[in-house]
């Protein structure tokens, strides 16, 4: 084999292991997206679901709310709060690790992460219903 055919033996190598890199990363991109499409439908869900229960909770008068000082404390596990902002916005929130900066944040439904120092108060979220209560 003379050098010319050697080195297009080793250009076309070359190329088939390159088409065999992008196939892949095809492949696991197909996947991240479809992951990703996952995320959202569950996070739509727990959303909703948060929604109607605060609804709820504003239509009835007599829940006492209480609003606790980040100053004060934390959560103290990951889940959904309502809370405020230090531009005097109410959210409802996800207390738990941001997926980008691997810190506790809230993330509010838009996928916004809104860091600790942002957030001036937090309340639980109340239970919801029990059945045959109005």
């Amino acid at each position: 084999m003379n050098l010319e055919q050697q080195a297009s033996n080793e250009v076309q190598e070359e190329i088939q292991e390159l088409k065999t890199k992008i196939e892949n990363q095809r492949t696991e991109i197909h996947r991240l997206t479809s992951r990703i499409k996952e995320l959202k439908k569950i996070t739509h869900a727990i959303i909703n679901k948060v929604i109607i229960e605060l609804k709820s909770i504003l239509e009835d008068d007599s829940n006492e709310v209480g609003w606790i000082k980040c100053s004060e404390r934390m959560p103290e596990k990951f889940g959904c709060y309502l809370i405020y902002t230090r531009n005097w916005v109410m959210h409802i929130a996800w207390y738990g690790r941001c997926y980008e900066t691997k810190s506790i944040c809230f993330i509010v439904a838009s996928g916004e992460n809104i860091p600790l120092k942002n957030v001036t108060h937090w309340m639980p979220l109340p239970q919801p219903p029990r059945e045959g209560e109005k």
